[in-house]
């Protein structure tokens, strides 16, 4: 059975099956599974952002390089790491609950519009989540999380 990994447990950052059952990413059966989704979802809202190769390789960590994002978007990888699923979980639930406040439009534009909210401290939350790594885009999650307020 195939898994999104874009159903995400709110304000938690693991990832969670279809059901909302939390799925236990040190299993390395489990990556394996996930990974192709992770990496098809994580591309598609890339694309849909409009985002830089440079920006999502920020976004998904130090171990990937753009060369590494590249052949992923021939082939997905066979597997990922941990820290690689969190944070392509992190990004899904993140589009999610954009798509859920805002248009589409302006759901795809929010994370390259400066933002006045003292998360964000009039930067775009793109660049907030690059510079604050995983943390950033923990509290991006849990911010976006807490507008919707459960929509």
């Amino acid at each position: 059975m195939a898994v999104a990994v874009r159903e995400v447990r709110a304000y938690s950052s693991a990832p969670a099956d279809a059901a909302g059952t939390l799925v236990d990413l040190s299993d390395p059966e489990v990556r394996r599974r996930l990974a192709p989704a992770a990496v098809t979802g994580v591309l598609a809202i890339a694309s849909q952002w409009q985002i830089t190769d440079k920006d999502l390789v920020a976004l998904l960590g130090e171990s990937i390089s753009i060369p590494t994002l590249r052949r992923w978007r021939k082939t997905p990888p066979a597997s990922m790491s941990v820290d690689q699923l969190e944070r392509c979980s992190l990004l899904a639930g993140i589009h999610l609950a954009l798509n859920i406040i805002l248009s589409s439009e302006n759901a795809n534009r929010w994370v390259k519009t400066p933002n006045s909210g003292p998360l964000y401290g009039d930067r775009p939350p793109l660049e907030f989540m690059i510079h604050g790594r995983m943390a950033a885009l923990q509290a991006t999650r849990r911010h976006l999380d807490g507008v919707r307020g459960g929509q």
